[in-house]
């Protein structure tokens, strides 16, 4: 009877054991989720502010030249103020989707982590971490390709905000040159 009885403690925890031990392959599944969202970090930690200000000093320039020169612009001056519009246009947009982007991010790596620690405990049946898993990984690669979009496009536009901005500034301030 003794014998049954320490057997079956020892059953018990090791069951208990390598339900909490979690499944090896799940969990480094889960850890290539963490290091892809590490990654797409390092993507987001370029300084969005100049572009945030760029915003702001493009907006007061765009007002300034609707009122000061109104009718006094040649067919190309004012194809050259439409682009310096569209790209304050891209850049109001590719602020606000990398904003979103870095609050998504958090989220995910909250995501991530709670997945993983679900795991590790055995708390997920083999269908359920799959469900989540693959969505998990699902929503990682669309924030990861809504990152790569955001840096190319508003590094993309650069040169020609250049080349726009010192026509905008020649008209706002002929003395004044473009920064």
């Amino acid at each position: 009877m003794r014998t049954i009885n320490v057997l079956s403690i020892f059953v018990i925890i090791a069951s208990l054991f390598a339900c909490s031990s979690g499944n090896p392959t799940f969990i480094s599944n889960v850890e290539q989720l963490q290091d892809s969202l590490s990654a797409n970090g390092k993507n987001l930690s370029f300084d969005i502010t100049p572009f945030q200000q760029r915003i702001e000093e493009m907006s007061t320039n765009y007002t300034r030249l609707k009122q000061e020169i109104k009718n006094t612009l040649t067919l190309e001056e004012g194809n050259t103020f439409d682009k310096y519009k569209s790209i304050m246009k891209t850049y109001k947009r590719n602020v606000s989707t990398y904003n979103d982007c870095l609050k998504e991010q958090k989220e995910l790596e909250v995501q991530v982590s709670n997945l993983l620690s679900d795991v590790k405990n055995g708390k997920l049946s083999d269908d359920e971490f799959r469900t989540y898993f693959n969505q998990e990984k699902s929503d990682i690669s669309l924030l990861i390709q809504r990152t790569n979009e955001i840096k190319k496009s508003i590094y993309e536009v650069e040169p020609e905000f250049r080349r726009v901005s010192d026509f905008v500034y020649s008209k706002l301030d002929p003395k004044k040159e473009a920064n």
